[in-house]
């Protein structure tokens, strides 16, 4: 079959070949043959005197010479807008193909896979479906046309076509991981939102029951039932041991995977082939065309590698590497075994197939590697913790229905045959982690070999593998060698510059590590020195200067000073400048986020999970002493530094989008959280004396309507001389009108009416930024036709404090800890509310500034896009704001349900308590009595005895006596 192929192909040339397909499609299949090989000896032997020898391919296809009704070899079967330059033949009497029918019918009979790969979003499957029904169509088809098609477009296909065709089949996995990823939003936020009603309804609850327990009606009988409290915070889940936030939903596209690499490894295997085929030397070739690119090169691998790393399909990506390997290096290149093409047996004259060519792995080789290592330990991690993630107790799995509960059962017993062989889940999560983290170290070790320097994604997803295998020695090292930061010696100057520099993330990991297998005053201290580094560099080189006569250093203290006060003056006069640098700023400095301070919070409160945390770097002793500090709350100011801190950044982010968007300055800090709270106590003040007044005014009502009602006053006031009619009529409606001011509602606390502000009373803030938006407005409007607007850039708050940075104090084991905690806790909730209010307000006003209604059409789709980012801004701080009004009203009904408990409990102390003094006087009582009964006896028989008593020691004599 391949010799048909290629014998036709060679039999039906370029030129001519109109002519040679229409004779196949109007006579036989045999008949066509041999008219179109006589026709093609013909007219290749008839020019051989006048024309140069043609050009042959390093396929060893001849191309003839262009003439007047030349075709393009390649465009039968390439659309029209796809062809290019390379398609046509080489030398100078080359040209672009001619645009006439005949070249307009051959684009559009192409074959579909020469369309698909070329459009801008192609389909899988389509493609997919396309190159295997080119690949498979029998070659010895029902008729000519059939066979010769398929003939024709198999040998137009280049290398470069089966590339883009690797790239076209690349399935739409992202996709898939982001509908999985929103819905586990979903369904969190579903659950959230129960929890919140069952928590309120519970708090409702609990104030009638207080109220009603207050009043002496029903509060003996029964109280409620407390608010169910959220689950103890584990410090290191096992969710959150991964080191994406992709955690499951890579699991869910595993048989996509397996089959792109299916798919992949057919096509690598038929790109060597044409490949060598193309690039066969052929000892008779005089000139040939531009050299064709080999494939598959390492781009192709590249590509495969960036689809299956998030998976972290580890027998995948072996595969690959070792195909890469076995590829990359001379002895390989010597063992590869040289064969003869399929065109050898055409042209004697043709070489053995080449070896492919080196391939050198890259840093894109090396981080998508490192990715799947990632992600492979991350999913080992969920498998060996699957128990965990389910419901362990018993009162959880009571709530299972019955076919859920049974999968839990077979689920938990797999689990305990798996234990059997590869041993208890901790201990196949700690294999796993170490033998990736090795691997890890091995990629790193072949980079340095091949002299490929590490980017920063390879050098933080290997931190976290090392982290959470607990290779501390090796961690310290790699930050080190790559960052130049040496943890045991935080402030010492590197031995060599950086290779590179550090992140956020890279932060977060070298916190976490130090939480988890250190103690928190290393943690802080790192945080501290990474985060405010010390002058280095520069001004170490200008501080290092000769010593004064007289003097033992030399640096002159005595300037430090005045050059601090000198750097902090020119920051406060450049205030208004957003570029001006801080008096103490350092380029190398780091600004945390908030996954940063979380951290720090969770590792100053909460003490690890010894099951699921690798073995730590303190010993048995040293560890046991630094959880109990953790947990009795010796940390506690940390994490209320830590929390203020998380605030303030907050807070001057909120100003610098002020001040980026033009809307004036805001009030935020210490100061306005205190003004609040003032407000806030003389709200509930106000709200306290008019439910007072209401009641003492309802209690009037009452006693005077029952004043009027007694029968004695109806006596009296008929024994008298009956009033005249004025005063009758009015003692008529005076009772209806004291009873109707006593039923008349008074106005709730949120609708009470306030007295009017005065303009001196009015914050100068809002007066100002009210005044200067309407000014800016009425510029608008005045220089709307002459100058371009500026639109401004704006940084969006991304240290917004969340509930999660609440969550850990939860876990602080003394009563004490908890409610001074919980005292500051709200306070800093309470100011981060009011931060976010303004800047809610503060987006209002931006988007108020820029209308897009009020601008010419020119910019109009400017002013949209900054709207739309207002937009999206304003509704994320809107969730935000409601994130943290549900915790904080959770937190108050928690403190309610506590308050409630705590006085029940007490009140039974208090009883119990006196209920055992009583017992206590009335048994002292008895004894008392008893006592005085026993000596009035005693007296009793001493009176009625002639003798004396004797003791026992002389009675007994008397009667041996007697």
């Amino acid at each position: 079959m391949p010799l048909r192929v290629f014998a036709r192909r060679l039999a039906v040339p370029a030129r001519g070949g109109l002519v040679a397909r229409r004779a196949l499609s109007s006579s036989s299949a045999v008949g066509a043959a041999d008219a179109a090989a006589a026709a093609a000896q013909a007219e290749v032997a008839a020019p051989q005197a006048s024309q140069p020898e043609p050009a042959r391919r390093s396929g060893g296809i001849a191309i003839p010479t262009p003439s007047a009704a030349w075709v393009p070899p390649r465009a039968f079967f390439t659309p029209q807008h796809a062809l290019s330059p390379v398609w046509a033949p080489s030398g100078s009497g080359s040209r672009a193909p001619p645009a006439d029918a005949s070249a307009q019918r051959y684009a559009e009979e192409a074959h579909p896979i020469f369309r698909e790969i070329y459009k801008a979003f192609p389909d899988p499957e389509r493609v997919w479906a396309a190159y295997t029904d080119l690949m498979q169509r029998p070659l010895d088809g029902s008729s000519v046309e059939e066979s010769t098609a398929s003939a024709e477009a198999r040998m137009r296909l280049l290398p470069l076509h089966l590339s883009l065709v690797l790239r076209a089949i690349t399935p739409n996995v992202h996709s898939r991981r982001v509908v999985a990823r929103r819905d586990k939003r979903r369904r969190r936020d579903e659950v959230s939102a129960e929890k919140y009603a069952d928590a309120m309804s519970n708090a409702d609850e609990l104030r009638a029951a207080g109220e009603s327990s207050e009043s002496g009606a029903a509060g003996r009988s029964s109280y409620p039932q407390p608010v169910p409290s959220a689950p103890p915070l584990v410090a290191f889940r096992p969710g959150g041991q991964l080191t994406t936030t992709q955690r499951s939903s890579s699991i869910l596209v595993d048989d996509t995977i397996h089959q792109y690499l299916t798919r992949a490894t057919t096509l690598f295997e038929h790109m060597r082939r044409l490949s060598a085929e193309l690039t066969t030397p052929l000892a008779s070739t005089s000139s040939a065309l531009p050299d064709i690119e080999a494939h598959p090169d390492m781009a192709d691998y590249n590509h495969v590698l960036d689809v299956i790393a998030p998976s972290g399909n580890m027998m995948a990506l072996t595969r690959l590497w070792r195909e890469i390997q076995e590829q990359s290096t001379a002895e390989e290149q010597k063992r590869y075994q040289p064969r003869r093409s399929l065109l050898g047996w055409l042209f004697p004259d043709a070489g053995p197939t080449p070896a492919p060519p080196l391939l050198e792995p890259n840093r894109r080789t090396y981080q998508a590697m490192m990715l799947g290592l990632s992600r492979h330990l991350a999913n080992s991690l969920v498998r060996s913790h699957a128990a965990a993630l389910r419901a362990g107790t018993r009162s959880e799995r009571k709530k299972l229905g019955k076919a859920e509960r049974r999968a839990a059962r077979i689920q938990a017993r797999e689990e305990w045959l798996q234990s059997k062989i590869k041993g208890p889940p901790q201990v196949r999560a700690r294999t796993a982690a170490d033998i990736d983290a090795r691997r890890a170290v091995e990629l790193l070790d072949d980079m340095a070999k091949r002299g490929v320097t590490p980017d920063v994604v390879t050098l933080d997803l290997a931190a976290r593998m090392l982290r959470l295998a607990g290779h501390m020695p090796a961690l310290k090292a790699l930050l080190r060698v790559s960052y130049g930061v040496d943890l045991d010696a935080l402030d010492a100057q590197p031995e060599r510059p950086a290779e590179s520099k550090l992140t956020v993330h890279t932060l977060n990991t070298i916190l976490m590590a130090l939480g988890e297998h250190e103690s928190v005053p290393k943690m802080i201290a790192a945080y501290e020195t990474i985060t405010r580094p010390l002058p280095r560099g520069e001004q170490l080189a200008e501080a290092a200067e000769e010593a004064p006569q007289g003097s033992l250093f030399a640096m002159n203290w005595r300037d430090l000073r005045p050059r601090d006060e000198a750097a902090s003056e020119t920051q406060a006069s450049q205030a208004d400048d957003d570029d001006a640098p801080l008096p103490y700023s350092h380029p190398d400095a780091i600004t945390p986020n908030l996954t940063t301070y979380k951290t720090l919070i969770k590792h100053a409160c909460t003490a690890p999970n010894a099951s699921q945390v690798a073995t730590p770097a303190l010993g048995d002793w040293g560890r046991k002493m630094e959880d109990l500090a953790r947990q009795e709350g010796q940390y506690l100011c940390v994490a209320q530094y830590v929390l203020v801190e998380a605030v303030e950044s907050y807070e001057d982010e909120v100003r610098r989008m002020a001040v980026q968007l033009g809307v004036g300055d805001v009030e935020l800090g210490e100061e306005a959280a205190h003004a609040a709270r003032l407000a806030e106590v003389e709200q509930t003040r106000e709200a306290k004396a008019a439910r007072r007044a209401q009641a003492a005014a309802a209690a009037e009502a009452q006693a005077a309507q029952d004043a009027l009602d007694s029968p004695d006053a109806l006596q009296a006031e008929t024994a008298e001389t009956a009033p005249s009619g004025e005063a009758s009529s009015q003692l008529e409606t005076e009772p209806s009108s004291l009873h109707d001011a006593s039923q008349a509602p008074l106005a709730p606390f949120d609708e009470a009416p306030q007295a009017e502000p005065s303009p001196s009373d009015e914050t100068p803030t809002s007066a100002s930024s009210e005044t200067v938006a309407e000014s800016w407005l009425d510029e608008d409007a005045a220089g709307e036709a002459s100058a371009p607007v500026a639109l401004p850039y704006f940084d969006a708050p991304h240290h917004a404090p969340s509930p999660e940075l609440f969550e850990s104090l939860a876990s602080l084991t003394g009563r004490a800890e908890q409610q001074r905690a919980r005292w500051w806790v709200v306070r800093l909730q309470k100011r981060a509310l009011l931060a976010l209010y303004a800047e809610h307000a503060v987006v209002q006003r931006a988007l108020q500034r820029w209308d897009e209604r009020r601008f010419r059409d020119a910019e109009r789709t400017r002013v949209t896009q900054l709207n739309k980012a207002l937009s999206k801004a304003l509704k994320h701080v809107e969730r935000r704001i409601d994130e943290l009004h549900r915790d904080v009203d959770e937190r108050t009904a928690h403190a309610e349900q506590a308050r409630f408990v705590r006085n029940q409990q007490r009140k039974r102390r208090t009883q119990r308590a006196q209920e055992l003094k009583r017992e206590e006087q009335r048994a002292a009582a008895l004894l008392a009595a008893e006592a005085a009964e026993k000596k009035r006896l005693r007296e009793l028989a001493r009176e009625a005895s002639p003798l004396p008593p004797q003791p026992e020691a002389e009675a007994a004599p008397v009667a041996l006596a007697q």
